[in-house]
């Protein structure tokens, strides 16, 4: 099983990291006691490449800035515990750094992804 985006598998990350956040609501009562009510539990992705190819058609780095330049939602495929987890995302930051003109090459891409 692979990382898929729209049911299409990417590049295998470097690293894939996913980072839960607890969306709740918390209030004390009268007595001190802590009271915490859990709205939702939504994932950040963090994926990041060493190296990947320029903005050309059928480039390794033009699906990411497609996406992030369009602000659109996807879904994102992966494997956790035996199972198969789906989740919508879109890209909230997408760093890179240029270091060849021609061809066209990037580094140290650093792509966040939250879960909608």
């Amino acid at each position: 099983m692979s990382i898929t985006i729209n049911g299409s598998a990417i590049i295998p990350p470097n690293s894939f990291i996913i980072t839960p956040t607890r969306i709740e609501r918390k209030e004390r009562t009268a007595n001190g006691t802590l009271v915490v009510d859990v709205i939702a539990i939504k994932n950040t992705y963090d994926l990041t490449y060493e190296d990947l190819t320029g903005a050309s058609s059928g480039s390794e780095i033009k699906l990411w800035t497609d996406l992030y330049d369009a602000g659109s939602t996807f879904t994102l495929t992966y494997p956790q515990d035996g199972a198969t987890i789906s989740k919508t995302c879109w890209i909230s930051e997408l760093p890179r750094e240029l270091y060849r003109e021609t061809p066209e090459g990037w580094r140290n891409i650093s792509i966040t992804l939250e879960e909608i």
